[in-house]
């Protein structure tokens, strides 16, 4: 290092996106292992590339472009590792006896058609699928019998009314009951399909999907 180089590092100051993105980025690497750290995946996808180019722009100002490489190269890479991995563990956790259904599964396989039901719904109607989603907040939260599974935890915090493909009602026909929480729940069950109604349960419109459950994880 030439001492004129020496002399303008002394000037410069540490850039606060590159370092979060750096360190969003290390962090990310968790999301491997638990997808619900995927969130920082995403921090270190967006902030990582607009750290380095602020660093490009301004390199006279600010250190930190390895930082932000980090983040902007890890982001990315750990964001569909992270749901890759996800996945291979769902299925392999699969139980005997019972098949893999996907939220995604539940979808029309046109989404411009006004349809409720999917066909691959159709095809495992009646028999028995291991789903994962998250408790709905109703107004009972502990011990539950009969409740909703959702799609996503952003309709499991906050409530409102569910697209009625994200959502299944959930009854167990066991011993077993579950609480509300943050995280999401693995059930097996028999998959139902009926007619969506103008009926509610818990504040929300019913939809078409029903799982009969006799499995918990």
């Amino acid at each position: 290092m030439t001492p004129d180089q020496s002399m303008m590092d002394d000037f410069r100051r540490p850039c606060r996106t590159a370092w979060v993105a750096g360190v969003a980025g290390i962090l990310s690497l968790g999301a491997l292992v638990d997808v619900r750290l995927i969130s920082l995946s995403l921090v270190a996808l967006i902030i990582g590339p607009l750290g380095v180019m602020l660093i490009g722009k301004h390199r006279d100002e600010y250190t930190g472009l390895k930082m932000a490489w980090v983040g902007a190269l890890l982001g990315p890479l750990t964001l569909v590792g992270g749901f890759v991995s996800d996945q291979v563990r769902f299925r392999m956790s699969v139980p005997d006896g019972y098949q893999a259904l996907t939220w995604y599964d539940l979808e029309p396989a046109d989404p411009r058609s006004q349809a409720i039901i999917s066909e691959k719904a159709i095809e495992l109607a009646g028999e028995k699928v291991y789903l994962r989603g998250y408790v709905y907040p109703g107004a009972a939260r502990t011990n539950l019998q009969r409740f909703i599974l959702v799609r996503d935890s952003g309709t499991c915090c906050f409530g409102g009314q569910p697209k009625l493909t994200d959502m299944v009602v959930v009854n167990f026909v066991n011993q077993d009951r579950i609480n509300y929480s943050w995280w999401p729940r693995t059930l097996g069950g028999t998959l139902k399909v009926k007619p969506p109604s103008d009926s509610q349960f818990q504040g929300v419109q019913m939809g078409a999907y029903y799982l009969e459950a006799d499995f918990l994880k």
